[in-house]
């Protein structure tokens, strides 16, 4: 079961730059070019513009039922980082404003997710290009984790893949 608000998010992270094409890209380099493309850039805009609606109507949710005991997310990480700005009266705490910290989740997911994807298609080809580094890493997680869940103190204790990562 998908619903709307994924199929869109889904849409915009995916399929709209594949409509697009390259075309998207030389939107960038030059104005004259959107002019001929005016249906396709309106498309563009009102999607941007759902979608930013969207995260921040999550963004006033979460705000609405925020913890301070509570962190379920980095929504919550931003709210509380905005309240202990504002009580401590903090020089950054004007800038904190709840229109700038849904533009910091739209970032994350929109200027993060290509990166990170692509970063991740990256280290499969690595590892399936070189199989031995990739049975090394497998042997280090299997003797220094185990099946237990990874915690934030191995890192420390998985040097080949902390080395692997950092490349």
């Amino acid at each position: 079961m998908e619903d709307k608000e994924y199929k869109q998010i889904r849409y915009v992270l995916r399929d709209f730059g594949r409509e697009a094409g390259n075309r998207f890209m030389l939107w960038e380099f030059s104005s004259l070019i959107r002019l001929w493309d005016r249906k396709l850039v309106r498309k563009q805009r009102q999607i941007i513009e759902d979608v930013m609606a969207l995260i921040a109507d999550k963004y006033r949710t979460h705000s609405g039922d925020h913890s301070d005991a509570i962190e379920r997310d980095f929504c919550d990480a931003l709210i509380s980082a905005k309240n202990d700005a504002l009580r401590d009266g903090k020089e950054s705490a004007p800038y904190l404003t709840d229109q700038n910290l849904a533009m910091i989740i739209y970032d994350l997911f929109f200027a993060g997710n290509d990166t990170t994807q692509r970063t991740f298609q990256w280290i499969v080809l690595l590892m399936t290009y070189y199989p031995e580094m990739q049975q090394k890493l497998r042997q280090e997680i299997e003797s220094q984790i185990g099946d237990r869940m990874p915690t934030h103190e191995d890192r420390n204790r998985c040097h080949y893949v902390m080395a692997f990562i950092a490349e």
